[in-house]
């Protein structure tokens, strides 16, 4: 079993250390939350039941540049909370989805059952 929070923390930083970025909380009907860094979106989303968490991959390395431009690649991911407390057998139960574009880095820590 595994805390919500421990398994997202683990998950936002395999994918920042994969060249992605993290750009937004997203909850539906509310404002878009610019967040930096993992710890900012994680509190984005514990403060409600599900959010969308936007990330970018620039992939012509303008990392001073503040806007996508083409040729960047979106993802994004769902997840839902239960309580700072809540623990879990599955990722699946805490990222309930995510772009495809993702898998290569998510799924390799879902499959690591039972989550520990």
């Amino acid at each position: 079993m595994i805390k919500q929070s421990t398994f997202l923390r683990r998950a936002l930083k395999a994918l920042i250390a994969d060249g992605w970025t993290l750009r937004a909380v997203d909850v539906p009907g509310e404002a878009m939350t610019k967040v930096s860094t993992v710890s900012e979106a994680i509190k984005e989303v514990a403060a409600v039941d599900s959010a969308v968490i936007r990330l970018l991959r620039n992939r012509q390395q303008n990392v001073a540049s503040d806007v996508p431009v083409e040729g960047d690649e979106r993802g994004w991911i769902l997840a839902v909370w239960q309580g700072p407390d809540a623990t879990y057998k599955y990722g699946e139960e805490i990222i309930s989805d995510h772009s495809t574009n993702l898998s290569a880095v998510l799924d390799p820590l879902y499959d690591a059952r039972p989550l520990a």
